[in-house]
């Protein structure tokens, strides 16, 4: 149920130490996105995050470019086997336009749509 995902996100904002989050294979909502968002921007020492293989709609990519903005701390990024859409693919590459901490970068076999990144 993917509104599991949503409280398990809310309950991991109170872990101020979380290091990395691997939420591969994963179907999340709007909500659980928002959700994710709000943990990504309360958690500064979050270093890696791997979203690979998973499926979900444009706002987490837009919830999770957001929260980066806010914390600048992500080392590692794991996007690969995603179909984020074209809305996706622009948002993250404007995120990664501001993200020069960014060390590692995984996005292969992504589905971007015919616009891709700019």
């Amino acid at each position: 149920n993917v509104q599991h995902w949503s409280d398990i996100f809310k309950s991991l904002n109170k872990n101020k130490e979380l290091k990395h989050l691997g939420i591969g294979g994963t179907s999340i909502d709007d909500c659980s996105a928002a959700s994710l968002g709000a943990l990504l921007a309360e958690t500064s020492s979050l270093t890696s995050l791997c979203m690979d293989r998973s499926s979900f709609e444009s706002v987490l990519i837009e919830e999770t470019s957001n929260a980066m903005a806010r914390h600048i701390c992500l080392t590692r990024l794991n996007v690969r086997w995603v179909e984020m859409g074209a809305v996706g693919a622009t948002t993250l590459s404007s995120m990664l336009r501001q993200h020069a901490q960014l060390q590692h970068l995984i996005v292969d076999h992504i589905e971007m749509g015919n616009s891709g990144m700019s």
